[in-house]
């Protein structure tokens, strides 16, 4: 098997996946539109029903739908619109 290159294929597909913008100072570094085209090419054809943007650096949650609409939160309590998950914000990006 090649760890660093072989894609994990899983048989049961999540409710919601949830990607992180790394800050771009490495080797990995990611776009956001990178992270946006893999939730709506990859994710959503697989199944998954939203798929979370999470930009720590600016404290920023977006929830993407398959229909192409998103909720985005900088404060308060984050819902889930499809799953009926959840969270407050503050306890996701503490400090």
């Amino acid at each position: 098997m090649d760890w660093v290159t072989d894609e994990i294929i899983v048989c049961d597909v999540p409710l919601t996946t949830i990607e992180f913008l790394s800050p771009c100072d490495g080797p990995t570094e990611q776009s956001l539109n990178g992270l946006i085209d893999r939730i709506y090419k990859k994710h959503f054809p697989a199944g998954v029903k939203t798929g979370w943007l999470l930009v720590p650096s600016l404290q920023i949650i977006s929830i993407l739908l398959p229909n192409h609409k998103q909720a985005n939160f900088t404060e308060g309590f984050i819902t889930d619109p499809e799953t009926g998950l959840q969270l407050r914000l503050s306890d996701i990006f503490e400090g």
